[in-house]
């Protein structure tokens, strides 16, 4: 049975069309410089990491995009190699590792997720947008919301991202991700990026709902009505991926141990 996804671009009104046209851009202008910007920070962590792990810096696995098709997202490794690839959050207790001071300070301020700037130049994830999760089993969306959900890019960063719920899993509160696809715009998007640069240098508090200015909110990206079906084999071929992944992993493994 087919999801049916809640927008169509070619179904959408003029402003909402536009305001889509308007975030390209500034997902463009901004990823690039800040891709340029960062590039010799990102090298000199990922040889920090592969000093202090002792493995391949860049850490990859698949997730949910834009119309549920499956996009590889890159961090900078902060787990060992050990650390199964595909798992919540809640289920790894990463708190309780024994991680390194190196690795520790790269997931509390997000750092190690900037060569995802790549791929929102490469038109595949956002500047701002919701959190792209795993596959349904590890992380589960309500079928009433999934397909809004991934009617717009995934994001680097988003209003759930730095909200109080953030503490939680990305689909445990679903009314800053509908918030945000109802009333996005530029002008949301820049105050979002301003306050996850204050919060990741922790600055300022998680926000609310309540403390978003009426002056950001615009027409949004998506609306209810405009119905168009989703291609039920993107769900089967992340399925694939994540298998076939996760076996290269254990293979990997499998010949390093041979070696030592």
């Amino acid at each position: 049975m087919q999801q049916r996804l809640t927008v169509a671009p070619s179904q959408l009104p003029t402003d909402q069309r536009h305001a889509a046209t308007r975030k390209r851009v500034l997902d463009v202008v901004v990823a690039s410089a800040l891709t340029l910007l960062t590039a010799p920070l990102v090298l000199v962590l990922a040889i920090g990491v592969a000093i202090t792990l002792r493995a391949w810096p860049v850490f990859s696995h698949w997730r949910i995009g834009q119309h549920g098709r499956p996009i590889r997202v890159f961090k900078l490794r902060t787990l060992p190699t050990s650390t199964p690839p595909y798992a919540d959050k809640f289920e790894l207790q990463i708190e309780d590792l024994p991680l390194p001071w190196l690795c520790r300070v790269l997931r509390r301020t997000h750092i190690d997720e900037l060569p995802q700037l790549w791929l929102v130049v490469a038109g595949k994830m956002s500047m701002v947008g919701p959190r792209p999760v795993q596959g349904p089993d590890i992380e589960p969306v309500p079928e009433t919301f999934s397909a809004l959900r991934s009617a717009i890019r995934p994001g680097c960063t988003g209003l759930w991202q730095i909200s109080e719920a953030s503490g939680g899993t990305a689909t445990s509160a679903p009314e800053y991700d509908r918030f945000y696809i109802d009333k996005a715009s530029v002008r949301f998007d820049l105050w979002i990026l301003a306050r996850t640069v204050g919060w990741m240098l922790c600055l300022i508090k998680p926000v609310t709902i309540d403390d978003i200015p009426r002056w950001v909110r615009g027409v949004g990206l998506a609306s209810e009505g405009h119905e168009v079906s989703i291609d039920p084999r993107h769900k089967r071929h992340l399925v694939e991926l994540v298998t076939q992944h996760v076996q290269a992993l254990e293979d990997d493994a499998s010949l390093a141990s041979i070696g030592d």
